[in-house]
């Protein structure tokens, strides 16, 4: 039996990449868009201790890396009008 899942996605910001000028958020999944074509290559990938810290800014600076949206993202947002 298989199941087929979807989710959204959205263009990272830099707090999804990093916590501090030093320090990646290690887990953080994503995708890349490729800068020649304009489509999602390879699979999910993970922020992980092995990634290179100067890959992630080049992507980032080049608006390649998309990150999942979160349920918290797509809640309806309330206002009140006084």
């Amino acid at each position: 039996m298989s199941l087929r899942l979807s989710t959204e996605f959205r263009p990272a910001k830099l707090e999804d990449v990093k916590i501090n000028n030093n320090t990646l958020r290690l887990g953080q999944i994503f995708v890349l868009k490729s800068s020649v074509n304009g489509k999602f290559t390879g699979g999910l990938m993970v922020v992980n201790r092995s990634i290179n810290i100067l890959q992630i800014n080049t992507w980032f600076k080049n608006h390649q890396i998309y990150v999942p949206v979160s349920y918290f993202e797509n809640t309806l947002k309330i206002e009140n009008n006084v």
